[in-house]
């Protein structure tokens, strides 16, 4: 019976005793951890900063990356505009030996050519019709006119006036080069218009808009509109034409409208 009650007693009694003994037990651990929990909670924070650090680097790193492609984009456009001010220094150069030689030209003609003679206009009066304050003309001034000689000299007059109104020969002017509209559809392989903005490589029919909007309207007017007033209308009409080049347009329009269709269609291959 003592020990059926001792076992009853343990039954009942012993999950009341072995709690607090885990509670404890599980205190004791926890205190004797405390240092390496800290220690953890510590690294966290670290790794924690180091990501920030990395993610600020990262954001850093793109932002470098656009202004070195900025950088490269500004380089090429100076680049480009180098090349286009060197041309436009050959072209004033040539432009300049050719006035020169002009300028020589026209003063070896002026040398060579001869100069007119003028006589002075003699005036013969009649001593009958002399008035009477003016004093009389003696005879070795004012020598006889023979009949033949008015007339000769009527008919060297009237000769003289059909020379200087007769029309001088001017210089024709080249006619601009007729469009041979087979020729260009046997180089590009399609039936090509005259003055067709959209045959210049990079020009299609919303660039020709707005090109036709600032009254360039043919090969002839583009090839002799600067690049930086194309450059100027791409601009003007919004950034998404930024992404075009006019800087080869001219030459090509001067190409299509001279009519050599076939170096037209090398420079676009090489374009």
């Amino acid at each position: 019976m003592d020990s059926f009650n001792l076992m009853y007693f343990l039954c009942t009694f012993f999950p009341y005793l072995l709690l607090p003994l885990i509670f404890l037990l599980g205190y004791l651990l926890g205190k004797a951890n405390k240092p390496e929990i800290q220690k953890l909670d510590s690294e966290i924070v670290f790794w924690k900063n180091k990501a920030k650090e990395l993610e600020l680097k990262s954001v850093n790193l793109d932002a470098a990356k656009q202004e070195m492609v900025s950088l490269a984009k500004y380089r090429e456009l100076e680049n480009s505009s180098k090349n286009e001010i060197a041309s436009l220094k050959l072209k004033l150069s040539q432009n300049q030996n050719q006035v020169n030689q002009l300028r020589t030209n026209l003063k070896n003609t002026q040398a060579q050519s001869p100069k007119p003679a003028f006589e002075p206009k003699k005036t013969f009066q009649n001593p009958k019709t002399q008035t009477p304050n003016q004093p009389e003309i003696s005879s070795e001034i004012q020598p006889e006119i023979k009949p033949e000689e008015v007339v000769q000299n009527q008919e060297n007059k009237n000769q003289e006036t059909q020379k200087e109104n007769k029309p001088k020969p001017s210089l024709a002017k080249k006619s601009p080069q007729e469009f041979d509209a087979k020729l260009a559809q046997e180089i590009f392989g399609k039936k090509i218009k005259a003055d067709d903005l959209k045959l210049i490589e990079g020009i299609g029919p919303k660039i020709e808009q707005l090109f036709k909007e600032e009254n360039i309207t043919s090969w002839k007017i583009l090839s002799n509109t600067p690049i930086t007033k194309c450059q100027e209308i791409l601009d003007k009409a919004g950034p998404r034409y930024k992404m075009h080049n006019p800087k080869t347009w001219p030459l090509q329009a001067s190409l299509a409208a001279e009519g050599n269709f076939q170096e037209l269609k090398a420079l676009q291959d090489k374009i």
